[in-house]
């Protein structure tokens, strides 16, 4: 009896020093998928579901330690990892990316970007954005100095996709996708809200495959990027966050 009481009172001294598992470490990721964009693509956060409620997104009213979902479009509490100074709060507008990320907008980026008291990861991301950026001074940007006559040639391009696509894209809203899709061959199809190419085209060196986002989703005076993820917006410092071959078109050369 005495053996079996001991080895009861060990096997709960055992689970009660089990290591908690850690608050996961988020990174942050950037997006601007025009139409399809929540909010217009204002200054926002999209996380995946497994994460709201948790000590890393809850609701203002709430806390780390007794945490509550957070509503869509509705301010949030999000955190980047178990420090309270890793927490700040932005307007949540759903989901979105795989887990372990906060997907922000240009227009967050925009907004927070040099202020003070910003968690450490976003002060990081920032920074790493304000050194990309210095790789390119003194080159124009044809999103933000449309004026230079070489840029006229860039924009008439881009206007030119913008063109040709936009009204198929509104036909597919207008039909809804589905009914679209059945009136086209497999090339022309579109997804996710008619936003987005059915079968993906797009592919990396690795062999990673993606739908790339159509011109018709990118609105004035956003023009979608070389490698179809996302809109370039007018202030390069951000659009930067793509990845520099997204929008790298649209920067001038030296001299």
């Amino acid at each position: 009896m005495l053996r079996c009481c001991l080895a009861a009172l060990l096997a709960a001294i055992m689970l009660a020093i089990q290591p908690v598992s850690a608050q996961p470490t988020i990174s942050i990721t950037t997006y601007h998928d025009g139409e399809s964009c929540p909010g217009s693509c204002d200054a926002h956060v999209v996380f995946h579901s497994r994460h709201n409620g948790t000590a890393n997104a809850f609701a203002p009213s709430s806390s780390a330690t007794e945490p509550r979902r957070c509503a869509v479009n509705e301010e949030c509490r999000i955190c980047f990892d178990g420090s309270p100074a890793s927490c700040m709060t932005a307007v949540y507008r759903g989901g979105g990316p795989p887990p372990t990320k906060f997907d922000v907008t240009p227009a967050f980026l925009d907004a927070h970007c040099g202020q003070p008291g910003i968690p450490s990861t976003l002060s990081a991301y920032c920074r790493n954005l304000d050194r990309v950026a210095a790789r390119f001074a003194g080159r124009g940007y044809c999103l933000m100095e449309e004026a230079d006559a070489r840029c006229q040639a860039v924009r008439a391009r881009a206007q030119e996709r913008y063109d040709l696509d936009r009204p198929i894209y509104e036909r597919c809203l207008s039909m809804g996708e589905a009914a679209f899709n059945r009136t086209q061959p497999p090339a022309r199809q579109r997804s996710l809200a008619c936003a987005y190419e059915r079968n993906g085209t797009g592919q990396n060196s690795r062999g990673v495959t993606w739908r790339k986002l159509l011109p018709g989703a990118c609105p004035t005076p956003t023009f979608v990027g070389a490698n179809g993820l996302d809109c370039c917006t007018s202030n390069l410092h951000s659009s930067l966050a793509f990845g520099v071959s997204e929008c790298a078109g649209f920067i001038l050369p030296r001299g």
